[in-house]
């Protein structure tokens, strides 16, 4: 599962909760939140990153979000 979608950081896929960390401007309770807060804060404001680099060094499949949900909670969503 990748971080960002852990509990860890508010995502509770078994509930279908999330909780929201605000505008990214507070203190994070560690460096690994206030990471991931400002990494979450520029992709939901469109910033794009360019994976090539990654992808030639980490071949993964990556996967949208909104297929990771679907996969997690199944029925879940599709009744949504």
């Amino acid at each position: 599962m990748e971080i960002w979608l852990s509990p860890l950081l508010g995502f509770d896929y078994q509930n279908a909760k999330a909780r929201i960390l605000g505008a990214g401007d507070n203190a994070a309770p560690d460096s690994l939140q206030k990471s991931m807060v400002a990494l979450m804060l520029q992709a939901a404001q469109g910033d794009a990153m360019d994976m090539r680099p990654m992808l030639a060094k980490f071949p993964v499949q990556l996967t949208l979000v909104r297929d990771y949900a679907r996969r997690v909670l199944g029925a879940r969503v599709a009744a949504s």
